[in-house]
């Protein structure tokens, strides 16, 4: 069975703030597990499988636009 994890342990695991696993939440690119209308987990198989897809983004592919500086001004 695949090990469920919380939004802290999600967060421990990445090595991020839990803020920016709600960031990610928000933006729907992170994969997670709703059980009922507000509880979320997460399958550390499908956080893994996410990871190893960022991971073979380029750095020079990411930009950030105004939008995600808007976003992440609004979550301090």
């Amino acid at each position: 069975m695949d090990e469920i994890m919380t939004i802290d342990e999600v967060a421990k695991y990445l090595k991020v703030t839990k803020k920016t696993i709600y960031y990610l939440i928000y933006q729907k690119s992170l994969p997670t597990v709703k059980l009922g209308s507000r509880l979320l987990r997460f399958r550390k198989s499908d956080i893994d499988r996410w990871l190893d897809a960022k991971a073979n983004i380029k750095t020079s592919d990411i930009k950030e636009d105004e939008k995600v500086k808007a976003i992440l001004a609004k979550l301090k």
